[in-house]
């Protein structure tokens, strides 16, 4: 007698067991295994003879499958519910199951046998006895069957669950179902075999921080809503597959420091206020929003089972707005993403003033700066003056928003015409009474005069 067990990865196929002598095949026998051990005659098998196994078709069975709630086990989900399905094609009534699942070493019942439950598929048909058996090897035996009389069910439902958890280590956790037998309403065997394994990823270490994050104010090709977008830069790591950017402001804009402004803290994850969520989602991508500010921005990111990244580094502040765009030509204080004519005399109709915390133009005190440049943030000493000047000067025509020309006397609205001929008759009546006044404003349709050379000024510093 020669007898074979089917495997779980061959729980459905027809079974031909062959035998072979050395004079060529002696006889041949097919089986179709049931559950447990399946047996069969060959004839004529002496010593000498080889044994040779066949797998043919696939013909219809039941059979227990495991479905994992998730792919995956990490620390902050540390438990995965399997549920333990029996699909059906046969149609006699069930009485009672005994299902015997194994663990791999990566993974581990969540607590104890409690982590075992019984599902419905035959408490709907009647009182039951469910028993968990552990046989001490990472294996679990269940059992369970109908009370009294009547029978049980003919469809496919769950038999139980399994709640498991972090094993040993780290790597692919496997739950398999290593034997299976159930009986109908007479006790009598109903074939039924293990179907696929559960794979589930067991991975508690987030991807590596990125160390390198960056932003860059971009100073050209902006829309006319007064800010510009910043452009985030980083290098993700290799496992990462979901990037999360976050940005925070200095806070109190104009007047920053002078007010409740400061540097935020880096957050932990998920972050809270005043720490805000940006739509970039991966290196070269930029980030706008509408409100002014000096921007700080730190990157997350999270691996395939959502495992997070410690906090990235900080960058060290963006504007996103251009100091000097002050007007838009209709409203002061709402900027257009220029710095031109408009805001040149909005600065000088105010030039020279001390202003205080909160005042109506405080959004003209755009200097000195933290590091002298246009980039910087201001550091607002209530005055209105040349330090401020200067900042204006070095923006003036050199930021731009999308396809806007910036030439002085054409292409302008009328609005902001009306505004440069205006200040071109104020200084015009000006330099009449006061000869050799210069006007702060020059005229562009006129060359510029020329000054005396060194060698003729009477004023030559020696």
């Amino acid at each position: 007698m020669i007898s074979d067990m089917p495997s779980p990865s061959r729980s459905r196929e027809r079974v031909t067991l062959y035998a072979w002598a050395a004079f060529g095949l002696v006889t041949a026998m097919t089986i179709l295994p049931i559950s447990g051990w399946a047996s069969g005659d060959l004839t004529p098998v002496t010593s000498g003879h080889h044994i040779g196994r066949q797998m043919i078709g696939s013909p219809t069975c039941d059979e227990v499958d495991l479905t994992p709630e998730s792919t995956c086990i990490t620390s902050p989900t540390t438990c995965n519910t399997v549920s333990v399905e029996f699909n059906r094609t046969d149609s006699r009534p069930v009485r009672g199951y005994s299902v015997t699942c194994s663990l791999s070493a990566e993974l581990a019942l969540c607590v104890d046998l409690n982590s075992i439950v019984e599902g419905d598929y035959l408490s709907d048909y009647g009182m039951t006895h469910f028993e968990v058996l552990d046989n001490l090897d990472n294996t679990y035996t269940v059992d369970c069957a109908i009370l009294g009389e009547g029978c049980g069910p003919s469809e496919s439902g769950t038999l139980f669950t399994i709640a498991v958890g972090l094993g040993t280590s780290d790597g692919t956790g496997r739950v398999s179902v290593t034997r299976v037998r159930v009986r109908d309403c007479n006790n009598i065997p109903i074939p039924a075999f293990p179907g696929d394994d559960a794979l589930i990823t067991v991975d508690t270490i987030g991807p590596a921080p990125v160390t390198d994050i960056s932003a860059a104010q971009v100073t050209t090709g902006n829309d006319d809503d007064g800010t510009t977008r910043i452009t985030i830069d980083f290098t993700a790591p290799s496992d990462a597959v979901e990037i999360e950017v976050y940005r925070a402001g200095y806070g109190d804009y104009p007047e920053y420091d002078d007010g409740s402004g400061s540097v935020p803290s880096p957050p932990s994850y998920p972050p809270g206020a005043p720490w805000q969520l940006t739509s970039v989602a991966a290196s070269g991508q930029d980030d706008e929003t509408t409100e002014r500010d000096f921007w700080y921005f730190v990157v997350f990111t999270k691996d395939a089972c959502g495992n997070v990244s410690a906090v990235s580094n900080m960058t060290e502040g963006t504007l996103n707005y251009h100091l000097g765009d002050v007007t838009n030509g209709i409203t002061n204080g709402q900027g257009d993403n220029l710095v031109n004519v408009a805001d040149i005399s909005l600065l000088g109709a105010h030039y020279g003033i001390t202003i205080v915390h909160n005042d109506p133009v405080n959004y003209l005190d755009v200097g000195p700066t933290t590091d002298g440049s246009v980039n910087g943030r201001p550091l607002t000493d209530n005055q209105i003056q040349f330090e401020d000047l200067i900042i204006f000067a070095i923006n003036f025509g050199a930021v731009s928003a999308r396809s806007i020309s910036v030439t002085i006397g054409t292409g302008m609205s009328p609005m902001r015409r009306d505004n440069w001929m205006a200040r071109k008759r104020r200084t015009s009546r000006s330099a009449r009474s006061r000869p050799d006044s210069v006007s702060s404003a020059p005229d562009p349709t006129r060359s510029p005069r020329k000054r005396p050379s060194p060698s003729n000024s009477p004023r030559r510093c020696r």
